[in-house]
């Protein structure tokens, strides 16, 4: 393909075909940006930034169960971004932090909240979240009924490779909240390092087969089962921000109910073994006795779908950070649970650097449709052009099969060889082999047109130009040797108005015969 800038840039001017083609190359070229950026990176896509900014307004926040830190958030968002946004986010109650993991990453417009470790790093949605920002820190909480067992006096009920901690776990009926909840997935890390333990240890040929019952009540109706002497719960695990007023409640009213802690050496073999970020953490300042009960936290993230603007983000942190007071109630150190993370300074810094993304997303965009417009533009003429080619092949053709008349054809006696009978009809020969030089001569010139305009590419009018020039000869050629036969056989036959010389010299000066030719005939005419 050879198309000079003079080609692609006349595709430009004026008329309507053009401004399709103009119209086309814009659009495929969109389009390829659209789907390449896509599959490199969603979140690079600079049309969906504008689109989502401009006609996003109705999202979705999945929260949590019913009396949790999560649907608090959910029910406040949902009622004051309509009030300060413009946009509104419907609150969704779930059965926790793996059910929103799920539902954010499968949707568009939605976010919601999760604890940091409640997806691992090879889950295969992880990379459909967008992670904002954490916003405070959760707590492992895990509630029992003590059962009057010695060994597990205030400081020493902790999970570990400790005996009486099996011996207690063994056949114990526990709650580990909803299916699809983030206590769930770290209950069952907790018990899967107890298990291990008791494996490693033999603990099946000593006390029986380690087993477990497990329930997946509320939180509060798990706690209602725990308080009462006969309920069947006796050991509940719930991941929450702390102080929880209920959990205050119950260890205030009923000295049966205690915190069990989470020994640090079993906290690294669980993060070693599920490649988990679990942070160690203590109850201090949020429970009486607290800081002597060590347990595992993670924080609670803020996670959006990728499509959800991070100016819309931002309002929502700002909301958040402004009603602190209403999702928690003050500790006792005079701050409430969003105070554990300063999120809207973090995010704030991370929203410049998101708005230098943009323009450079906003470059990319433009350096892109521009790089493959002009590619799609010499594409495209390079097409039309070879689609004219074709054309312009059948008309020459079709000038070749309609004007060039038989001159001749062979005796079909061999007298020693064949004989040509030339075809005598002079005039009528002559008239087409003019009309054919007319013909190629328009074609000429219409090719030299449609390149000067981009209609062609410089090889394809090179080629159809050579073409034309070499079936002019041939008639040309053809005109010369009949014009030549006709005035031989004037002289010959001396006929009255012989072919004059003003005749020649028009034939001639319109291109019909060459400059050689004409010189001929016209000596022929002289010997009259």
């Amino acid at each position: 393909m050879n198309i000079n800038a003079e080609n692609v840039l006349s595709i430009f001017q004026g008329n309507k075909p053009r401004a399709v083609i103009l119209s086309l190359a814009l659009f495929v070229s969109i389009m390829g940006y659209v789907y390449v950026v896509d599959f490199v990176d969603p979140n690079k896509n600079f049309l969906q930034q504008i689109s989502r900014s401009i006609f996003q307004k109705n999202y979705l926040f999945y929260s949590g169960a019913e009396g949790g830190i999560y649907i608090r958030i959910g029910q406040l968002l949902e009622q004051k971004t309509r009030q300060r946004l413009g946009t509104s986010f419907t609150n969704k109650p779930t059965s926790g932090a793996f059910e929103n993991a799920t539902s954010v990453a499968s949707r568009s417009g939605a976010c919601g909240l999760i604890q940091e470790d409640t997806l691992r790093k090879n889950d295969n949605f992880i990379k459909d979240l967008n992670y904002i920002t954490p916003l405070y820190v959760e707590r492992m909480h895990i509630l029992y009924r003590d059962r009057g067992t010695p060994e597990l006096d205030e400081g020493k009920a902790i999970i570990s490779n400790n005996q009486e901690i099996l011996r207690f776990f063994n056949g114990a009926i526990i709650n580990t909240g909803h299916p699809r909840s983030g206590t769930r997935v770290f209950a069952g890390y907790l018990l899967s390092y107890l298990e291990e333990v008791e494996a490693t240890k033999n603990n099946a040929e000593k006390d029986g087969e380690f087993s477990i019952t497990s329930r997946s009540e509320g939180f509060q109706d798990a706690l209602a089962s725990l308080e009462d002497d006969k309920g069947e719960v006796e050991i509940i695990f719930n991941i929450v921000g702390a102080p929880l007023p209920k959990v205050t409640e119950i260890l205030k009213r009923k000295k049966e109910v205690k915190l069990m802690g989470i020994d640090p050496i079993a906290l690294q073999s669980i993060n070693r073994k599920f490649d988990l970020n679990l942070r160690p953490m203590t109850f201090e300042g949020e429970y009486e006795q607290g800081a002597k009960i060590p347990t595992i936290g993670s924080y609670a993230y803020l996670v959006c779908s990728k499509d959800v603007p991070n100016s819309v983000i931002l309002k929502l942190l700002a909301i958040l950070d402004d009603h602190k007071n209403e999702i928690s109630g003050r500790k006792s150190d005079g701050t409430y649970l969003l105070d554990e993370y300063d999120f809207l300074p973090a995010f704030e810094k991370k929203y410049n650097s998101y708005f230098l993304d943009f323009l450079r997303n906003l470059f990319l965009f433009i350096i892109s449709v521009a790089v493959a417009s002009a590619s799609a533009m010499v594409f495209l003429a390079w097409v039309i052009s070879a689609s004219r080619q074709t054309q312009y092949f059948r008309k020459i053709t079709d000038i070749y099969s309609r004007y060039l008349p038989e001159n001749s054809k062979l005796d079909d006696k061999e007298p020693p060889f064949p004989r040509p009978i030339i075809n005598t009809y002079q005039n009528e020969i002559v008239s087409k082999l003019v009309h054919g030089v007319s013909q190629l001569i328009v074609i000429a010139q219409d090719l030299r047109q449609d390149y000067k305009t981009g209609g062609l590419a410089i090889n394809h009018y090179n080629h159809l130009i050579a073409n034309v020039y070499q079936m002019k000869g041939i008639f040309q050629g053809n005109l010369f040797r009949r014009v030549h036969e006709v005035l031989e056989t004037q002289i010959s036959e001396e006929t009255e108005q012989p072919i004059a010389a003003e005749e020649l010299r028009h034939y001639h000066t319109a291109g019909y015969l060459t400059y050689d030719h004409y010189q001929k005939l016209v000596k022929v005419l002289k010997r009259k």
